[in-house]
């Protein structure tokens, strides 16, 4: 699986916890409940079921894919994974070239995007454009009951997750374009395009609401 070239797939963190604890609290009800989402700051635990603020912290995740050296004191303090007793990153290094892609790009769609993908994939014919999403939330939840503890992310009272959230995507954004992005199996559709949805992340989408 070493020669595998891998797809993967970002978004805002703070769309991205607000989708996912409205999907957890959907399929693990009654089982995961918190009444107070500020609970969730900081890492994950068996309770959270994965739900945490940790958990958008993006660039530890792909640091394990090892394609930085981290060795610079400016890298390393954008990661909290390497503590006493956690294995390195370079540990994990793996051969693979990496596509990294914004949630938007796939939204968007654009033709560039597709014939940049189909290069990365070595494809011999071109792709199709995507099928726009058909389903709508009421058809994802239809269940009232499991809805009612869904939590609308730019309300006031979810100000300090907004606030950790919107650190850990300025963490991400950073690592991502001066590291990450600076190997060469790391590979981008549109950088221009891609940067400028980084820097998105560093903005509270619930300012413009």
């Amino acid at each position: 699986f070493h020669k595998t070239s891998l797809i993967v797939a970002l978004r805002h963190p703070i769309d991205f916890f607000r989708s996912y604890y409205n999907f957890r609290h959907y399929h693990k009800y009654p089982n995961f409940q918190f009444d107070d989402p500020n609970e969730l700051i900081g890492p994950c635990s068996d309770e959270t079921m994965s739900v945490c603020t940790d958990h958008a912290r993006f660039h530890e995740y792909l640091a394990k894919f090892g394609k930085t050296n981290m060795t610079s004191t400016e890298e390393l303090n954008l990661l909290k994974i390497l503590t006493k007793g956690k294995k390195h990153p370079k540990d994990y290094e793996i051969p693979s070239k990496i596509l990294l892609v914004e949630q938007g790009q796939m939204i968007d769609d654009t033709e560039l995007f597709r014939q940049d993908l189909k290069s990365f994939l070595n494809l011999q014919y071109d792709l199709p454009p995507m099928e726009p999403p058909t389903r709508t939330s009421l058809d994802k939840f239809p269940d009232a009951e499991k809805r009612e503890g869904f939590i609308d992310i730019c309300e006031e009272k979810h100000k300090d997750v907004r606030a950790e959230l919107l650190q850990n995507g300025k963490d991400a954004a950073q690592w991502i374009r001066e590291f990450f992005m600076a190997s060469e199996d790391v590979f981008v559709s549109s950088r221009d395009d891609f940067l400028e949805r980084l820097k998105s992340w560093e903005v509270d989408p619930c300012d413009h609401v």
